[in-house]
C-alpha cells in the first residue's frame, strides 16, 4: 500500500466520521424536540379528557338532576396551547420550524 493510497484512506475515513457525527447531532436534536412535541401533545390530550368528563357530568346534571363539579377545561386547553406555541420557537432552524409546522398545527386544533 502506497502512502497516497493511505492518505487518500485516512481522509477518506475523517470525512466520513464527521458526516457521522454531524448526521448524530442532528438526530440527537430532533428527538429532543419530539420528546417536547409528545409532551405537548400529552398535555393536550389529557386537557381534552378533562373537558369531555365535564361535559359528561354537565349533560347527566341536566338529564338526571346529579351534582356535577365545575373544572376549568377551557383554562387547561390555553396553558396546553401556550406550551404548544412555545415549543414552536424553540425548534433550532427555518428548516425544522417547516419539518415540524404540519405537526405543531396537528396538535394546536382545538376539538369542540
Amino acid at each position: 500500500m502506497s502512502l497516497e493510497t493511505s492518505t487518500s484512506a485516512l481522509k477518506s475515513t475523517i470525512e466520513k466520521l464527521k458526516n457521522l457525527q454531524a448526521e448524530r447531532k442532528s438526530l440527537l436534536f430532533e428527538v429532543e424536540d419530539l420528546k417536547k412535541m409528545a409532551d405537548a401533545k400529552t398535555d393536550t390530550l389529557e386537557s381534552e379528557v378533562k373537558a369531555l368528563m365535564n361535559e359528561v357530568k354537565t349533560l347527566r346534571a341536566l338529564m338526571f338532576g346529579e351534582e356535577t363539579q365545575e373544572h376549568e377545561p377551557e383554562q387547561q386547553n390555553k396553558n396546553a396551547e401556550a406550551k404548544i406555541t412555545q415549543l414552536e420557537g424553540e425548534t433550532n432552524t427555518p428548516k425544522d420550524r417547516q419539518r415540524y409546522k404540519g405537526s405543531f398545527l396537528s396538535l394546536n386544533k382545538n376539538p369542540k
